[in-house]
């Protein structure tokens, strides 16, 4: 008989705007003492309806009045988010995400593409601000990259 597939759905109260959270994984691994969890094997977190972040490992640190202080996926990890008005998809070998500060960090072999059109950006590094709706992308071992078209559209425009 195969290995039982272990379905974790866990509800999470953010503080800031109360949202559900849910995430399924193989496995998942508790320290209440730590203040952390940690889940394995074909991680899928959903924010909403709109919100979905994968990956192979998922580590989630709680403050000691036990609310969500950051989110890490690890292992190539991807999501679709809508910051403001956009939805985004992205991706990097690490995601990291602090409710409180509204702030992904994506590191390592990092991109993020507007969803409705060909905007893409790649870097080492890519911070997205949800508050402010800023966008930082570095490039430690290579050149930063954005890609985007420009066509008739724009040109009737001008």
């Amino acid at each position: 008989m195969g290995r039982a597939k272990i379905i974790f759905v866990f509800l999470l109260f953010i503080t800031l705007n109360a949202e559900e959270i849910q995430i399924s994984a193989d496995n998942f691994f508790a320290d209440e003492n730590k203040l952390f969890s940690r889940l394995d094997g074909n991680v899928v977190i959903k924010k909403g309806d709109q919100n979905t972040l994968k990956s192979k490992q998922a580590k989630i640190y709680f403050s000691k009045d036990k609310k969500v202080s950051k989110f890490e996926a690890i292992g190539n990890a991807n999501f679709a988010v809508f910051v403001r008005t956009k939805q985004y998809l992205g991706g990097a070998n690490l995601i990291s995400y602090e409710p409180a500060k509204k702030l992904y960090i994506l590191s390592g072999n990092a991109y993020l593409q507007e969803a409705n059109n060909d905007k893409k950006i790649y870097g080492d590094k890519i911070t997205i601000n949800e508050i402010d709706g800023t966008y930082n992308v570095s490039g430690d071992k290579k050149p930063v990259k954005m890609i985007f078209q420009i066509g008739d559209e724009y040109d009737k425009n001008q």
